[in-house]
């Protein structure tokens, strides 16, 4: 018998985004959505990478110079050693910290290979990715499982 794909079980409308939103935004828009990291695309659905909650902790933490995220003085007696002043997160582009490496699998992949990959890499959610780098979905542990329900319990191995 012949295994579903991820396609046939993934999630389609995935919260996103964009590389010139700034760390402040990502963070507004992965609280409102109570998510833990969301994929960056570009205007064509490509994806560039991730952002995850811990990106913008580690920000939060060793934030960048405001000299590095492009602040500036106008004045030369509002002058202050740029380099050693942290950023605000306003200036910080999301583009500067998503993660470029993703865990994904194709939406024609069967769903024991999108299993074994969560098993393997011990996390509980795939991103699924055409050939063309467009981001199609998600896919996750409870997806897989309910797709195990549903088919009369048959095991999501590879």
């Amino acid at each position: 018998m012949p295994q579903r794909p991820v396609k046939a079980v993934m999630k389609r409308d995935v919260v996103t985004l964009r590389p010139e939103m700034t760390a402040r935004d990502a963070e507004r828009v992965l609280a409102e959505h109570r998510i833990g990291g969301a994929p960056v695309i570009d205007d064509e659905g490509r994806l560039l990478g991730v952002v995850s909650q811990s990106d913008l902790v580690r920000l939060d933490a060793a934030p960048p110079s405001a000299a590095s995220a492009g602040a500036f003085f106008t004045d030369v007696s509002d002058y202050r050693d740029l380099e050693r002043i942290p950023a605000n997160e306003s200036l910080v582009r999301v583009a500067e910290i998503l993660q470029p490496r993703v865990l994904a699998i194709p939406p024609d992949a069967p769903l024991a290979e999108a299993a074994a990959r969560m098993r393997e890499h011990r996390v509980h959610r795939l991103l699924v990715i055409g050939d063309d780098r467009r981001l199609c979905g998600v896919v996750s542990a409870i997806d897989l499982l309910v797709a195990r329900f549903i088919s009369g319990l048959t095991p999501l191995r590879a």
